[in-house]
Formats: structure tokens, sequence, C-alpha cells
């Protein structure tokens, strides 16, 4: 019997599949596997959310990568003798709708090492087996919070921790024999196959001791609410796989957005996560800051109406407001204009900042000559109004930081900003530094362009 390697497959760096012991020489039919069972947190089933306020994106890149080292970076033999490799790894949908199907398939090919090659368990010396498999596994979102699940101690013990999150879970579908056309089973009524066996065993294994992934709620609801300076609870979920992975995020504020499976990271191919937020959120903190402005430095003023338009160019204000005056004089009516541009920087520090220029506000009225003499404010109270979303933070090492940093923890990754677009929505995107670090060090090394510092 060949001596065999133990392969662990850890999706998003928390999900095993366990080991792939692939054996070579001995032909003993294996005893059969037991179907693993679902994790403790799949018993929260959450519906699909048709609509959303916060969608978290993952790029089919960053995806592929992740699965690809988790499925052959670890290993418990030290002789390395053999094992399998991810050739493929692509995010995939059927359906849509309550019945959609959130996919991922994995190509795998079996590989020996050489007799003559050295000892240590390095990739040298391995030779691909001529068989393939392709291994199915199906995706689900499980959204646990203080109403699916009461008790604080299991949701922590479910989470990882945390409070409330959503948990990923992988479910086995099925595991394809590419090479002889056919699904590895068992029983079978095939002859022993032993490469196959082994690996069914693996995978089962491996997902039977998975521990799912999570995002913890909070990671959403505090960058929302940094950006907008609301507080909103998260009361909905729903995932998409379509290529990138999508997690979306219904809150109990805000005007959600019905869910699709697309994602904009395709309008930035060059970054790995990407976070669209509600615009009703943010304009409804301009909309507040805008009335509190005008009610701080005039209390005869009335705000008319606040406008807010996210476009390309940036977030444009327009603030109408009205001051009464007694009799004689006339009411004035004001109308304050301002475009506000937002850019992602990086500070003295080297953490992401959300960065925002305001120009000059365009301030005009209808004073006549007796309005002017009843009333000589001067129109800057107005242009006040139109500041835009913040709050901003009070001892930002860059001007016009909005914000804390967006540079973050995620799992056991650091994702950092690069960019910010608002053309008709309000959407942050940026990369992982590890994949920033697996690029680098890959046979054909690419360096990312840095994020511009303040």
């Amino acid at each position: 019997m060949a001596s065999h390697l133990i392969r662990r497959a850890r999706l998003l760096g928390l999900v095993s599949l366990g080991p792939l012991m692939v054996l070579m020489a001995c032909a003993d039919k294996q005893a059969c596997p037991l179907r693993p069972s679902a994790p403790e947190v799949a018993a929260v089933q959450t519906p699909r959310s048709e609509q959303t306020n916060v969608n978290l994106e993952l790029s089919a890149r960053y995806m592929r990568a992740l699965f690809r080292e988790r499925l052959e970076s670890s290993s418990e033999d030290p002789a390395g003798s053999t094992g399998a490799r991810a050739t493929t790894v692509d995010l995939t949908q059927e359906g849509v709708g309550a019945s959609a199907k959130n996919l991922v398939r994995v190509g795998l090919v079996p590989w020996v090492k050489s007799a003559s090659s050295p000892p240590g368990g390095t990739d040298s010396g391995r030779v691909d087996l001529p068989r393939s498999f392709h291994l199915l596994l199906e995706i689900k979102h499980h959204l646990v919070t203080a109403a699916t699940q009461p008790d604080a101690a299991t949701r922590r013990r479910w989470l990882d921790g945390a409070e409330e999150g959503v948990a990923l879970t992988f479910t086995f579908v099925a595991l394809r024999d590419v090479t002889f056309g056919r699904d590895v089973v068992c029983p079978s009524s095939e002859p022993p196959d032993p490469i196959a066996e082994k690996i069914l065993h693996g995978v089962f294994d491996g997902l039977r001791d998975q521990k799912p992934t999570v995002i913890p709620t909070a990671l959403v609801t505090e960058l929302a609410g940094s950006l907008t300076g609301g507080s909103a609870k998260v009361i909905g979920a729903n995932l998409a796989s379509d290529g990138d992975l999508k997690l979306g995020f219904t809150l109990d504020a805000g005007t959600p957005a019905t869910f699709a499976p697309e994602t904009l990271l395709v309008h930035h191919p060059a970054d790995d996560w990407g976070f669209e937020l509600d615009s009703t959120l943010a304009a409804g903190l301009v909309t507040a800051q805008a009335k509190a402005s005008v009610a701080a430095n005039d209390f005869q003023a009335i705000v008319d109406s606040v406008k807010v338009e996210f476009s390309r160019q940036g977030i444009a204000v327009a603030v109408d407001a009205t001051h009464k005056q007694s009799r004689p004089c006339p009411d004035i009516h004001f109308k304050a204009r301002s475009l506000t541009v937002l850019s992602v920087l990086k500070d003295p520090a080297g953490k992401s900042v959300l960065t925002a220029k305001s120009g000059t506000p365009a301030v005009t009225d209808d004073a006549g000559l007796v309005s002017k003499f009843c009333y000589f404010f001067g129109t800057v109270i107005f242009g006040k109004a139109t500041l835009v979303i913040g709050p901003a933070a009070p001892t930002a090492p860059c001007p016009g930081v909005l914000g804390p940093s967006l540079s973050f923890g995620f799992g056991t990754d650091t994702f950092y900003g690069t960019s910010v677009d608002t053309d008709e929505t309000f959407y942050i995107s940026g990369r992982s530094s590890h994949l920033d670090e697996l690029l680098a060090g890959s046979t054909r090394p690419a360096e990312r362009p840095p994020v511009p510092n303040c």
C-alpha cells in the first residue's frame, strides 16, 4: 500500500474539505462512508430576502485563489507522497428567487510524488495521474440573530464568538469521476476504485468537521452606520453566486432595492470586494444635517426641500429654505447648491480612509431692497446646509475624512478600500491584503496600483 497524504481544504479559511487521501496501490474496497450531517447552525432556515439595503461582494478571483490555497496548502503528512490539487474553482447559481441554488464546482486531479523526488513535501516531483474529478457543493446562508436563536451562548458558539451574523455552510451535492464519466457513489456496482473511494471518504470526513464561514452583522451595520451616522439592525439576508459571491443584508431602515445576482465589481476589475450601501440612508442623513444646520443658524428659517443626487461627478446637494419675516417685510427664499467629490486615500498610518471635498456652495435668494434692509444676515448659513455624509472624524489625519478607517479585518484576512463610486449608487470597493501577497509571490508576480496618499 502506497503512503498517503491527508489534504485539508478550508474554504474561506473555515470550512474543511478534509483529508483527500489518494490510495495508489491497494485495491481493497473501502467501507462506505457515512454522509455528513449538517452543522447545528443549519437548523436556522433563512428565507431569501427579495430586497436588501447593503450588499457585500467578493470577486470570483478572490474566491478562486482562496479555495485553491485552502485545498492545496495544508498537509498532515510530512512525506507528501500523494494528494489531489484543485485545477478549477467556480461559483455558479441555478434557478432564481426562492428556489435558487448557490453552488461551488471544484475540479480535482490526483497526483503522486515520484520516488526519485527529494523529501520535504514540496511541489517538486509531483506528477498528475490521468484521472480527474468534479466536486459539487451547495452554499447555504443562515441568518442568526436574537430573533432566530434567543440563547446568546448558542449564537456565539455557532458564530465563532459573534453576537449575530450570517453563517455560510457547505453541503455535498455530488462527486463526478470525469475520466470514467460517472458519479462516485457508495455502495457501487462498479469494480473497486481506491482513488475515487478515498476522495469520497475524504470529502465526507472534511464536511463532517466543517466550521461555518461567519460574516458578523456588526461588520455590516457598523460600516453602514459610520458612513450615514445612523444605526440599524439586520432583519433579512440573501445570497448569490453567479461568478462573484454576493451576500445581501436587509436592514430595518432605509429603502431596500431588489436583490439581483449581478455585482458592481465588474466595473472594478482590480478589486477583490465591494460594499454597496442603500443610498437613501446617506441621503437621509444629508437631509437631517441640512435641516439641523438651518435651524441652528436661523430660528426663523424653514427648510422647504433637500435634494440629494448621486452622480459620476460626486454627490450634489440642493437645499431650498425660506427665512420668515414679520410684516411688512416679505419672506426671503434661499437656494443653496454644492457638489461634493468623494475619494479613498491612504492616511499617514497606511490605512484607507474615505474623504470628501466639497465645492463652495452657490447660494442665491430672491430678496429685494426692502427684504435686505429687514434681513441683513449673510447667506453662508444656508451654504452650510449642503454638508454631505459623515460624520467627519474629529481628529482625522487627512482633510475631510468621513468616519473611521476603511481598513478592517475579514476573518484572518485584512481588507482595505481603494475606490468609491457614486454613479447613481454608493459603492466602496477594495482589495485583500492576502491576495496582494499571493499575486506578488506567484510565478508571474503582479503588483496592483497603490492607494494614493492624502
